[in-house]
């Protein structure tokens, strides 16, 4: 290797990289880009993940959390802390309040938390932000509201009007940050709490265990909750989850960054991927180009492992060149991109991270794989002979039979003819430009149209299920006629009542644990509810122990069409005994466009589900169907409808699910930062398959400028020659279009799938026609402006300089 740097073989190097820079920079950029896609997201993965672990791991996240009525003492409480299978055990009050930042603003949703000591926390800690604790009168808040230090905000408590200022924020690693949809949670007192609500006692049981596994946790919950109900109480699952166990060590919003990593890591793989299929024949068009220098090397004496090592030289500059490009721009973008997942999952950041691992990976796919990709042509070309070398040199007299074939058509012009046979001369490295400028339409179609995907699950999919796009709450249960005074009102056009009810739903042994589940009773038929199935049918008029489940619910359970679980449904008057516990059969498998943290659902004949509950001919919710109200400005009908209610002594809940609208938007929030790195990811794509094109197209036209003096010298125009490469490149980037148009549906049907099953989401699948016709305008557009520079830098030579060409 020496020698290659002390004889005039060095010159050689030099020359390649320096007199062709256009060939040499669109090299460099290649591998850059892949690299830097794979570094930006594997960095910024590792660093969420080192943020979630710094701040999951002081939340002392509980293993078991149950809902308990009758509400608990302290005596109970100190009874369970001398289990020896728990290790911390604490009970919090929690109840639903209504709130707002001003008397003439309207009541919003918000939670109301209260605890023994916030100064010594064993279970859930929470962490304080700025300002004091609760104390008296003074309310802490979950920070990342509109709410600041030094508020006052206006509190309704079970009918109970009241103001209280706002002393502190405060950071709950346990619950859904306000850009995932979640209400404000206010924090007070347990003294305090106990004046606003008559309830002293502990709803809420949050226990950690000395050693945590999946399987003793179960086993602790079983036996707690047995023991529970011999001392009278009722446990209900009380975790975001919806369950009675959860992983301590897992953070509950995992699972989307789990989403956004798949997405990313697999369009980086793609990325990097393509990037080396460029290398690959780039080199090869290097090798073949120069065949008559690789000649004249060997018959003056150079050896085969001689030639070889000045090529992997120059592979070896571009990326060494490419490494200093994007080592460091991947350290910065990553930070930035792990700074907005952070902010979108309500976390704060840690400090500037630079992970060595992924440093040491770019690192070898800038320099080792760039090399090891072009070995196989470096080889291929210096094992040519010298009488090989010389008799191939100059321009091939033999024609094709695709040339032939043109020949033979008429009308067709000589430069189109040209330009078609210049295309396919080189099948080889026609098809390996394919396989990466393809491979990026397709990559690129695909992720739009998961894109798509999940914009048309936030934006359409809502309104398309759910026809009525007003839902309201009761805290009590009401009659039906109560419920339906609201026909009277001014722009409603239709009423209808459901029961919902919170019941527990096992699925017996051998499947998932039993889960927390929101049961809807229907009149049957529903005109507010259109179901879109996945599996199975819809409830029918007459059926009875009939249920359908929303397909994330029914994955967690284990169970499909056909199968029985056990529903247990606790009693309305006397909360700590179960109304009723018998068996529901699955009938249908329903597309739920609510991500799986949010929304656990099934739906029930509404007459049976209310015989099962008790309580009469009463309902708990009211879709209302307001045809005039589109968008935001139902939330304004919305309280108007509440205030009616209110005044009838109705109890309606505010909740931030009361429209279509809202629903959409919450779910658009919650995807925002999927859809965001989608994009990002898209343009890397583009970008790589962009410079795929115009690498292939430049190399074409430089290694074709012995073809244009020849061109020239027979009387071509400049304007003929211009149009012929532009052709040319037209016609490659419309294959590529071609490809991205057989291959893209599939590709992104399998990119949408595991990412929606990570989230917990039903999609119905959206192909991107417009990232087609992008593709179609950016392929066009890059053959274009890819093929004029070097084209006019040939016919700006002579064609003396053109003629004496290598």
């Amino acid at each position: 290797m020496r020698e290659i740097f002390t004889t005039s073989l060095r010159h050689k190097i030099w020359f390649d990289l320096w007199s062709a820079r256009q060939r040499t920079l669109q090299a460099v950029l290649t591998i850059a880009i892949g690299a830097f896609a794979v570094g930006m997201v594997l960095s910024s993965l590792r660093g969420l993940e080192a943020d979630t672990r710094a701040t999951w791991a002081t939340a002392a996240a509980p293993a078991i959390a149950i809902r308990i009525s009758p509400p608990a003492d302290d005596a109970l409480i100190d009874a369970l802390r001398d289990r020896p299978d728990l290790a911390t055990v604490e009970g919090h009050l929690e109840t639903s309040i209504k709130w707002r930042p001003s008397r003439e603003s309207p009541w919003r949703a918000a939670s109301l938390v209260a605890r023994q000591d916030y100064q010594r926390q064993g279970v859930s800690v929470l962490q304080l932000d700025a300002g004091a604790w609760p104390s008296g009168h003074t309310l802490a808040v979950e920070r990342r509201f509109p709410i600041r230090i030094g508020d006052s905000v206006e509190l309704r408590v079970d009918g109970y009007e009241t103001s209280a200022p706002v002393g502190g924020l405060v950071y709950n690693r346990a619950i859904p940050a306000s850009s995932l949809g979640g209400d404000p949670v206010f924090y007070t007192t347990r003294e305090r709490f106990s004046a606003l609500t008559g309830q002293r006692r502990y709803t809420i049981i949050r226990a950690t265990l000395p050693s945590y596994t999946p399987e003793r946790a179960e086993a602790a919950a079983a036996r707690l909750q047995a023991d529970l109900a011999e001392r009278g109480f009722t446990a209900t699952p009380a975790s975001i989850s919806r369950t009675m166990t959860t992983d301590p060590d897992k953070a509950w919003f995992e699972e989307l960054i789990g989403g956004a990593g798949l997405v990313m890591q697999v369009v980086a793989v793609v990325t990097m991927a393509l990037s080396l299929l460029l290398i690959y024949t780039t080199v090869t068009t290097i090798i073949t180009q120069q065949t008559s220098q690789i000649g004249e090397l060997k018959a003056i004496g150079a050896s085969g492992g001689q030639i070889m090592a000045v090529y992997m030289v120059l592979v070896l500059a571009y990326g060494i060149a490419a490494a200093v490009i994007s080592l460091p721009a991947a350290v910065l973008a990553s930070n930035g991109m792990r700074h907005v997942l952070v902010a979108q999952f309500g976390m704060s950041p840690g400090p500037f991270f630079a992970d060595a691992g992924t440093l040491l990976l770019q690192l070898a796919l800038c320099v080792l794989a760039p090399l090891i990709t072009a070995i196989f042509p470096i080889m291929r070309g210096a094992r040519i002979t010298v009488r090989e070398a010389i008799s191939s040199y100059g321009l091939s007299s033999t024609g094709s039979a695709l040339d032939a074939l043109l020949g033979r058509i008429t009308g067709l012009s000589r430069v189109l003819s040209l330009a078609l046979s210049n295309v396919f001369r080189n099948w080889r490295r026609m098809l390996l430009t394919q396989l990466a400028l393809g491979g990026a339409g397709v990559t690129l179609v695909a992720v739009l149209s998961t894109q798509a995907t999940l914009g048309y699950t936030s934006w359409t999919l809502f309104p398309d299920i759910y026809a009525y796009g007003l839902q309201l709450d009761f805290g009590r249960p009401a009659s039906f006629s109560q419920i339906e005074q609201v026909r009277g009102m001014p722009g409603v056009a239709g009423v209808e009542v459901w029961r919902t009810v919170s019941a527990l739903a096992d699925p017996g042994p051998g499947r998932g644990q039993p889960r927390s589940l929101q049961i809807n009773g229907l009149p049957l038929p529903s005109a507010s509810y259109r179901p879109q199935l996945r599996a199975g049918r819809w409830l029918r008029p007459g059926d009875t122990y009939a249920l359908t489940l929303a397909e994330s619910v029914a994955d967690e359970l284990g169970v499909g069409v056909g199968d029985a679980l056990t529903l247990r449904i606790p009693d309305a008057a006397s909360p700590d005994i179960w109304a009723s516990q018998r068996q529901w059969q699955v009938v249908g498998i329903l597309i739920d466009p609510n991500i799986r943290n949010i929304s656990r659902t099934g739906m029930a004949p509404r007459d049976t589900l209310g015989a099962e509950a008790g309580g009469g001919l009463v309902g708990t919710r009211a879709q209302i169907d307001i045809p005039a109200a589109t968008g935001a400005s139902a939330l304004s009908i919305a309280d108007t409808l509440r205030e009616f209610y209110d005044g009838r002594g109705l109890d309606v809940q505010i909740t931030r699910n009361d429209t279509v609208y809202q629903r959409s938007s919450i779910q658009a929030d919650s995807l925002a930062v999927l859809s965001s790195l989608l994009m990002v990811m898209a343009v890397i794509v583009a970008l790589v398959g962009g410079i795929a094109l115009s690498g292939v197209l430049q190399i074409s036209v430089l290694e074709r400028r012995r073809e244009i003096g020849v061109l020239r010298a027979i009387g071509a125009t400049p304007g003929t020659i211009r149009t012929l490469f532009v052709t040319e490149g037209l016609v490659l980037g419309w294959i590529s279009w071609l490809i991205a148009l057989a291959l893209s549906y599939p590709a992104g049907l399998a990119l949408s799938k595991p990412l929606a099953a990570t989230v917990g989401i039903s999609i119905v699948f959206q192909y991107s026609w417009a990232g087609v016709a992008l593709w179609l305008a950016l392929a066009s557009l890059i053959g274009v402006v890819a093929s004029l520079a070097p084209a006019q830098g040939a016919i700006r030579a002579s064609v003396q300089e053109s003629l004496s060409y290598e």
